[in-house]
């Protein structure tokens, strides 16, 4: 189990974003090797704030992977929920072949 993950069932998984923000998910079809896409984009979170020493604003995706975050989060959640959640707001372009993250000191609300 990942250190990111506090509990986990074969449905569910309770995920730790940031020191206050906890998270409890369905489990989506696995992505990347066996990760699911929420564990991959919180390590790419954790990733840059510990070189940049702050939470990135920005996720870039492309229509597949936003396919896939969506569905780790279920049915019930909005576009503007999950940004609101993952305190980031997504760029989803068909050219980005990989998740990435990044911060700007001016974020905007990017249409889907």
């Amino acid at each position: 189990m990942d250190t990111n993950v506090i509990r986990q069932t074969k449905t569910h998984v309770e995920i730790l974003l940031s020191e206050n923000r906890r998270v409890w998910l369905m489990v989506p079809p696995t992505t990347h090797g066996g990760d699911d896409m929420i564990s991959y984009i919180y390590r790419l979170i954790q990733q840059f704030q510990r070189q940049h020493g702050i939470h990135p604003n920005l996720l870039y995706l492309n229509e597949i992977h936003a396919q896939h975050l969506k569905q780790s989060f279920g049915e019930d959640f909005s576009h503007h929920s999950i940004t609101d959640l993952l305190q980031m707001e997504l760029i989803i372009n068909k050219e980005i072949t990989h998740p990435h993250v990044a911060w700007t000191h001016t974020a905007q609300r990017m249409a889907v």
